[in-house]
């Protein structure tokens, strides 16, 4: 199990200062056709660890919660 995990799935590498787009969860799966599906552009500002992220938008205020790596485009 752990080599299939390995072989097929792919991390992402964030860098601190890239711009990102998160995926807006928030609308689950009733997406409309021209809903947008990612929010942003937000900073990365400080790696966590385990796929964590701490971001900032574009005016400097930093989000409460840290953010999975895995919602980040």
């Amino acid at each position: 199990r752990a080599s299939w995990i390995t072989r097929n799935i792919k991390f992402k590498l964030y860098k601190q200062g890239e711009l990102l787009m998160l995926y807006n969860s928030k609308m689950g799966m009733h997406l409309g056709k021209l809903k947008l599906k990612y929010i942003g552009p937000f900073w990365l500002m400080e790696v966590l660890g385990l796929g964590t992220f701490r971001l900032k938008d574009m005016f400097g205020n930093v989000l409460d919660n840290p953010v999975n790596g895995f919602r980040l485009k």
